[in-house]
């Protein structure tokens, strides 16, 4: 078995715990998998695109969509950032509802220039957040995210493997529904909009 299998399989029961399994399937024509209660998440201070410290997730009583990963991703990360902005196209006026937070696992290489610039591909409804070690692992921990980084040659020549999911966060905060990054734009945008209109 290979390493890419091997850390898929790690994913699938990091995912598995952290969920504590009582989440299942969403009802009622809704996707994603509902984390049942939903689960509190504790606010870290990160550093955003524009080299400001915040909170994070903000306490501003406002639905967010979070995806982690980092600048350098060769497809995965654009791939589904690209998904998010379909989504929101789809979504009309219901996106100003929404916040989307793109958080980097790569503090060490992701400073805000180039969040900044990485952000910026997929519109101005995204945030990007950087940080220290720390704090980044901190809200990782929180959201179940798996990540594996393969050494290169030099300090700063690595490359990382991470799990691929969408996370819906309510305005209290609360960590209610998971996506696949493979979810299609359209199931994405209908999805949401039950939970952001109040169907959900």
């Amino acid at each position: 078995m290979n390493n890419t299998a091997n850390f898929r399989i790690a994913v699938v029961a990091a995912v598995a715990i952290f969920l504590g399994l009582p989440s299942k399937a969403a009802p009622n024509g809704l996707e994603g998998l509902r984390v049942v209660p939903p689960k509190p998440i504790t606010s870290s201070l990160l550093v955003d695109h524009n080299g400001h410290t915040r909170e994070f997730p903000a306490q501003d009583k406002r639905w967010k969509l979070v995806f982690f990963g980092y600048t350098r991703c060769p497809d995965v990360c654009p791939t589904t950032m690209f998904t998010v902005r379909q989504a929101l196209n789809k979504l009309g006026d219901d996106a100003k509802k929404l916040d989307i937070a793109f958080v980097s696992i790569d503090g060490q290489r992701d400073k805000p220039d180039e969040l900044r610039r990485f952000v910026s591909y997929y519109g101005e409804e995204v945030t990007g957040f950087t940080g220290d070690l720390k704090n980044i692992k901190s809200i990782e921990a929180q959201f179940g995210v798996t990540t594996r980084k393969f050494q290169g040659k030099t300090a700063l020549a690595y490359t990382l493997q991470h799990s691929i999911f969408l996370y819906l966060i309510d305005p209290n905060n609360k960590l209610r529904v998971m996506y696949s990054g493979a979810t299609l734009p359209s199931i994405l945008s209908e999805d949401m909009r039950k939970y952001l209109v109040g169907n959900g």
